[in-house]
Protein backbone atom coordinates (compact mmCIF):
# COMPACT_ATOMS: atom_id res chain seq x y z
CA UNK A 1 0.00 0.00 0.00
CA UNK A 2 1.60 3.26 -1.11
CA UNK A 3 1.03 6.68 0.45
CA UNK A 4 -1.62 7.56 -2.13
CA UNK A 5 -3.66 4.46 -1.28
CA UNK A 6 -3.32 5.26 2.43
CA UNK A 7 -4.56 8.80 1.76
CA UNK A 8 -7.43 7.43 -0.31
CA UNK A 9 -8.46 5.05 2.48
CA UNK A 10 -8.23 7.80 5.11
CA UNK A 11 -10.21 10.18 2.89
CA UNK A 12 -12.93 7.53 2.53
CA UNK A 13 -12.97 7.17 6.31
CA UNK A 14 -13.38 10.95 6.67
CA UNK A 15 -16.20 11.00 4.11
CA UNK A 16 -17.97 8.17 5.96
CA UNK A 17 -17.57 9.98 9.28
CA UNK A 18 -18.67 13.38 8.04
CA UNK A 19 -21.82 12.60 6.11
CA UNK A 20 -20.54 11.57 2.70
CA UNK A 21 -18.57 13.01 -0.18
CA UNK A 22 -20.71 16.12 -0.70
CA UNK A 23 -20.63 17.10 2.98
CA UNK A 24 -16.88 16.53 3.21
CA UNK A 25 -16.26 18.46 -0.02
CA UNK A 26 -18.29 21.40 1.28
CA UNK A 27 -16.39 21.35 4.60
CA UNK A 28 -12.96 21.40 2.89
CA UNK A 29 -14.05 23.90 0.22
CA UNK A 30 -13.59 21.57 -2.73
CA UNK A 31 -15.88 20.30 -5.47
CA UNK A 32 -17.48 16.91 -4.72
CA UNK A 33 -16.25 15.60 -8.08
CA UNK A 34 -12.66 16.25 -6.97
CA UNK A 35 -13.20 14.18 -3.82
CA UNK A 36 -14.83 11.45 -5.90
CA UNK A 37 -11.78 11.35 -8.20
CA UNK A 38 -9.50 10.97 -5.17
CA UNK A 39 -11.68 8.13 -3.89
CA UNK A 40 -11.65 6.41 -7.30
CA UNK A 41 -7.83 6.13 -7.27
CA UNK A 42 -6.17 3.87 -8.51
CA UNK A 43 -8.85 3.32 -11.19
CA UNK A 44 -8.24 4.91 -14.58
CA UNK A 45 -10.58 7.84 -13.81
CA UNK A 46 -9.07 8.36 -10.33
CA UNK A 47 -6.61 11.02 -9.25
CA UNK A 48 -3.86 10.76 -6.67
CA UNK A 49 -4.29 12.91 -3.58
CA UNK A 50 -1.04 14.89 -3.66
CA UNK A 51 0.91 16.57 -0.87
CA UNK A 52 -0.56 20.05 -1.41
CA UNK A 53 -4.21 18.94 -1.32
CA UNK A 54 -3.58 16.49 1.54
CA UNK A 55 -2.10 19.36 3.56
CA UNK A 56 -5.11 21.56 2.71
CA UNK A 57 -7.55 18.88 3.89
CA UNK A 58 -5.60 18.30 7.12
CA UNK A 59 -5.44 22.02 7.89
CA UNK A 60 -9.10 22.66 7.02
CA UNK A 61 -10.31 19.79 9.21
CA UNK A 62 -7.87 20.52 12.05
CA UNK A 63 -6.05 17.20 11.63
CA UNK A 64 -2.42 16.69 12.62
CA UNK A 65 0.11 17.23 9.82
CA UNK A 66 0.60 13.95 7.98
CA UNK A 67 -2.65 12.44 9.30
CA UNK A 68 -3.91 11.54 5.81
CA UNK A 69 -0.61 9.82 4.97
CA UNK A 70 -0.54 7.64 8.10
CA UNK A 71 -2.09 4.22 8.58
CA UNK A 72 -4.71 4.29 11.33
CA UNK A 73 -5.71 1.16 13.20
CA UNK A 74 -9.43 1.79 12.72
CA UNK A 75 -8.93 1.52 8.93
CA UNK A 76 -7.05 -1.80 9.09
CA UNK A 77 -8.16 -5.37 9.67
CA UNK A 78 -8.74 -6.38 13.28
CA UNK A 79 -5.47 -8.01 14.30
CA UNK A 80 -3.46 -7.95 17.56
CA UNK A 81 -0.49 -6.34 15.77
CA UNK A 82 -2.48 -3.53 14.18
CA UNK A 83 -2.27 -1.09 17.09
CA UNK A 84 1.48 -1.65 17.56
CA UNK A 85 2.12 -1.19 13.83
CA UNK A 86 0.19 2.08 13.75
CA UNK A 87 2.07 3.41 16.76
CA UNK A 88 5.36 2.56 15.10
CA UNK A 89 4.34 4.14 11.80
CA UNK A 90 3.23 7.34 13.48
CA UNK A 91 6.82 7.83 14.66
CA UNK A 92 8.53 6.54 11.49
CA UNK A 93 6.30 7.08 8.45
CA UNK A 94 8.68 5.58 5.86
CA UNK A 95 6.34 4.49 3.02
CA UNK A 96 8.44 1.39 2.31
CA UNK A 97 7.99 0.22 5.89
CA UNK A 98 4.29 1.03 5.72
CA UNK A 99 3.95 -1.16 2.61
CA UNK A 100 5.72 -4.09 4.29
CA UNK A 101 3.73 -3.84 7.52
CA UNK A 102 0.39 -3.43 5.75
CA UNK A 103 1.13 -6.50 3.62
CA UNK A 104 2.11 -8.44 6.74
CA UNK A 105 -1.10 -7.51 8.57
CA UNK A 106 -3.20 -8.43 5.53
CA UNK A 107 -1.38 -11.76 5.18
CA UNK A 108 -1.93 -12.59 8.84
CA UNK A 109 -5.60 -11.58 8.92
CA UNK A 110 -8.11 -14.23 7.89
CA UNK A 111 -10.74 -13.11 5.36
CA UNK A 112 -13.98 -11.83 6.82
CA UNK A 113 -17.03 -14.01 6.17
Amino acid sequence: MDVHQIRRNNLQHLADQRGGVVALAHRIERDPSQISRYLAYPAANGTRLGDKNAKHIEQTLGLAPGWLSTLHHDNLPDHPLTHAVCLYLSTSPDPRIADILAALINALTPPRP
